[in-house]
């Protein structure tokens, strides 16, 4: 399994959402539309260039963290495991070990929700667009990771050493992560984005034509008899191109 399967997955599971890929190392926004290629969502535009406007509204903030089993993080005190940093500690470390290959660590403090705030007007702009595509998927809510931390590894027995001020270790573990970190040494780590912000999560609607009606295909739950349900499952889901 690729780190992009792995971690929609683990998305899937704990957000019911799709993974923005490259996590937190992307631009994508509101609007924003696309298809599924290789298991992850391509933007290939903003239907705003489209001339469908709307406007944006923004959910509670909350905390976030995933780790697979496996994944341990031990306090270093001059290359010696600690209960817990000594404040004037220079010689500080953080050392995450992942057993397994494909593991995650995924973390932030604040995790921020916006969101199209109709989507109904949207679908119905969409639909009787002439350049749309009914397998196009767009982005109307989205999860933004603020100094998040996300970390993979490629092999077994892989593990990442951070250094740097206490506090700022304190803050990595905490889920505020800034550059002020360093890395001292690796050994099969795959990714590591450290003190990133930026979107972690989508969530996609497509438009359908259900009885001459638009229909959003979303993982919301809703009584509205034109919305059709795509709940996320075990599987990846197909490919539109």
């Amino acid at each position: 399994m690729s780190i992009a399967r792995a971690t929609a997955r683990v998305l899937r599971q704990q957000l019911r959402a799709h993974v923005a890929w490259l996590p937190l190392g992307n631009n994508f926004d509101l609007g924003d539309f696309g298809v599924f290629s290789g298991g992850v969502f391509v933007r290939l535009g903003n239907v705003v260039n489209l001339g469908v406007k709307f406007e944006r509204i923004r959910g509670n903030d909350t905390s976030f963290e995933f780790r697979s089993a496996g994944v341990q993080e031990t306090r270093l005190s001059g290359g010696i495991a600690v209960g817990a940093f000594a404040n004037g500690d220079d010689d500080a470390s953080l050392r995450v070990s992942f057993a397994e290959e494909d593991s995650l660590l995924i973390r932030c403090k604040t995790l921020q929700v916006s969101e199209i705030s109709e989507l109904l007007p949207v679908a119905a702009a969409l639909r009787n667009h002439p350049q749309w595509r009914m397998r196009y998927r767009v982005i109307h809510r989205l999860w933004t990771a603020v100094d998040g931390t996300f970390l993979s590894s490629r092999g077994s027995d892989a593990n990442i050493e951070f250094t740097g001020a206490v506090k700022a270790l304190q803050a990595l573990q905490a889920g505020q992560a800034d550059s002020s970190v360093g890395v001292a040494a690796r050994s099969n780590i795959g990714l590591d984005l450290v003190g990133q912000t930026g979107p972690l999560a989508l969530g996609l609607f497509r438009v359908r034509v259900v009885d001459g009606s638009p229909a959003l295909l979303d993982f919301a739950t809703t009584d509205h008899p034109i919305l059709e349900l795509d709940e996320p499952g075990n599987t990846d889901p197909d490919d539109d191109v």
